[in-house]
């Protein structure tokens, strides 16, 4: 199992907020860890409302992670910056 880190750097006046990388590719049974690099506070909000556990990134340096077993698409957004947009795509985990 492998584990993937997306953040959200600190805002630059002018800038979105946003998350890096917006998109990943993952495989079955992998990690995707969250972390808050900015100073307002942020959330990791599936977009059906129930695909994944939402996440709550509240404060600088603050975490979140979620492990992704079923194959699929999963885009999700901040519920506070709503152009705040990212995406994990589940693909199947090599043999091997």
């Amino acid at each position: 199992m492998a584990t993937v880190n997306v953040k959200v750097p600190l805002h630059q006046s002018g800038q979105p907020h946003r998350f890096d990388p917006e998109e990943v590719t993952i495989q079955a049974g992998d990690t995707v860890i969250w972390t808050n690099e900015d100073t307002s506070s942020h959330t990791v909000s599936p977009e059906d409302g129930s695909s994944f556990p939402e996440g709550s990134l509240d404060t600088q340096g603050a975490t979140y992670s979620n492990q992704f077993s079923t194959e699929g698409e999963y885009p999700y957004f901040c519920q506070f910056h709503g152009s705040m947009t990212g995406k994990v795509t589940v693909v199947p985990a090599s043999a091997g």
